[in-house]
């Protein structure tokens, strides 16, 4: 049995039809010549149910044998009315020609189309293959956007980092496949639309209708040509997916990396900020603040590679602030907190440099005030008044204890209030204490080296005695315990002898180190009050 479909196309047209006209309808030749009449209701109500398109006609040759000819003529006055579509039947080829032009008809209906039963039933199972390959790809497809949709994004960088290579893979994998199938259609729709060119013997057969050939392959042709179209609206639409979601998977990649590593700056910088804060000894000496001067470069110059690292993680977070990251609301506290603890640090580190410089200052004040008055307990102790006989050698030591009270300005430790302007962040106990000694001290040297000013100047000062002659007396024996006080005599200027204790009293005196004329007294209330001021400061 033979079964064509001829679409509704006019002798006076040309033979490439268009879809359009298939919308129009369909004739169908169904050919029984060598077939029997039995089983032609049958066929005729499966084409009516199952025939894809619109049946405007359907022309059917009875068998050629007698007794089936005469079945034929009883049975078709019952079942033409059972159809939807026009039936005709016909006796003879002769007879169809007379309703179907022969140029749409194939070769054994006696019609000038070319066709071979066996190659339209490859090429219709190739395209069938290729339909159903599409359709595994497609769903394929279907099923890894799907997944790709529900996937949870990691909580790090190495689970981030797998899955983006891991769906990459995939998403390459299925693109070639695409890029397979997509080749095998259009191999497939070349094959159907130059059918004569698979051998050299059907060129020159074919040549004369080579026109032909599209339009009796038209369905198979429509088919792949769907095909191909619905894979490349398929392919473009998985792209624009697939960018979307690796845009999706880098940003997340660029996000774990920016919190791992901001938890590990952050940790490193809470440990140099507990370093620097239990770093606290401030040193004894000009030496030793010096040594940990060059302990918090050093400790400075450790920090610098992450400090760097926070200020470019800061950079590099507001980058992705300013590239509408989907996670800006986490990027950006984080950003706010590394620069928070960043110029904490900075303003902490620098805080350690300032007092450290401001406690070798203090510290080099004191070791002055020291070597000031070590210097000045040397040149008393140098100068020896019982040696001093000459006029010369007293004004020049005088000269010299007024030099070194003048240069006690360079200790620095004049003024309270300047002191207390440079030193109010560092006054501890301890320093406080260390200040007041050396005051003292300085105290102490400065009443002395007044004392010792005060006995120059009088040696100075003292007028020369004029020799008084002296007349020498007998010698008056006294017995034990029989003078009285009113026996002794008075010397020559009337006045009685001094007593040893007077004696010891003009010692002193003249040393100038027990009693306190007028001067003396002023410059040792003035150091009493410098202490004093010095005590209210501290003690504030």
């Amino acid at each position: 049995m033979c079964v064509q479909s001829v679409g509704v196309c006019s002798p006076s047209r040309n033979n490439n039809c268009s879809l359009q006209d298939a919308d129009l309808g369909f004739v169908l030749v169904i050919d029984r010549r060598n077939d029997k009449w039995a089983s032609v209701r049958t066929v005729l109500l499966k084409i009516g149910g199952f025939f894809p398109g619109l049946i405007q006609a359907v022309y059917v040759l009875r068998p050629a044998g007698f007794f089936q000819k005469a079945i034929s003529e009883v049975s078709n006055k019952f079942f033409k009315e059972e159809f939807k579509f026009k039936v005709v039947i016909c006796n003879t080829i002769e007879e169809l020609h007379e309703f179907v032009d022969p140029k749409e008809l194939t070769k054994d209906l006696q019609g000038s189309i070319p066709y071979d039963h066996k190659e339209w039933i490859e090429q219709r199972a190739a395209v069938e293959n290729f339909s159903r390959h599409t359709r595994d790809i497609s769903q394929n497809l279907h099923q890894l956007v799907q997944r790709l949709q529900e996937t949870e994004l990691p909580n790090d960088v190495q689970s981030t980092r797998e899955l983006l290579r891991v769906q990459t893979k995939e998403y390459h994998n299925l693109k070639d496949d695409l890029r397979t199938m997509t080749g095998n259609g259009e191999a497939l729709l070349k094959l159907l639309r130059h059918p004569c060119t698979r051998s050299p013997s059907a060129i020159s057969s074919c040549a004369s209708s080579a026109h032909l050939c599209p339009e009796s392959k038209l369905v198979n042709v429509t088919v792949v040509e769907r095909l191909l179209v619905q894979l490349e609206e398929t392919e473009n639409g998985f792209d624009e997916f697939w960018n979307k979601h690796e845009d999706r998977l880098q940003q997340c990649l660029e996000l774990r990396r920016f919190e791992h590593e901001f938890r590990e700056l952050q940790a490193t910088l809470d440990a140099y900020m507990k370093q620097l804060t239990a770093t606290v000894e401030l040193g004894d000496s000009v030496a030793r603040v010096d040594g940990l001067l060059q302990e918090i470069n050093d400790f400075r110059e450790d920090c610098k590679d992450d400090l760097e690292k926070a200020s470019q993680l800061c950079r590099i977070g507001h980058q992705l602030i300013d590239s509408n990251h989907y996670a800006v609301d986490s990027i950006q506290p984080k950003c706010v907190e590394l620069q928070r603890i960043r110029d904490d640090f900075d303003n902490r580190l620098q805080k350690r440099f300032d007092t450290l410089h401001k406690y070798r200052d203090l510290q080099e004040r004191v070791e002055l005030a020291n070597q000031w008055c070590t210097r000045g307990v040397n040149l008393l102790a140098g100068q020896k008044l019982e040696k001093s006989t000459s006029p010369e050698f007293v004004r020049l030591a005088l000269e010299e204890v007024d030099a070194f009270l003048l240069s006690s300005a360079e200790c620095r430790l004049n003024d309270p209030k300047e002191f207390r302007n440079l030193f109010k962040d560092m006054i501890t106990p301890e320093t406080t204490a260390l200040v007041q000694q050396v005051l003292k001290r300085i105290e102490d040297v400065q009443v002395m080296c007044e004392k010792k000013k005060t006995s120059l100047q009088k040696l100075v000062d003292k007028p020369s005695r004029p020799v008084q002659p002296v007349v020498p007396e007998p010698a008056v024996p006294l017995s034990s315990g029989s003078a009285s006080p009113s026996a002794v005599k008075t010397s020559l200027n009337g006045k009685a002898p001094p007593s040893p204790s007077q004696l010891r009293a003009s010692e002193d005196e003249d040393d100038g180190f027990d009693t306190y004329p007028d001067g003396q007294l002023e410059v040792t209330k003035k150091c009493s009050r410098q202490t004093r001021s010095f005590n209210k400061v501290f003690n504030k």
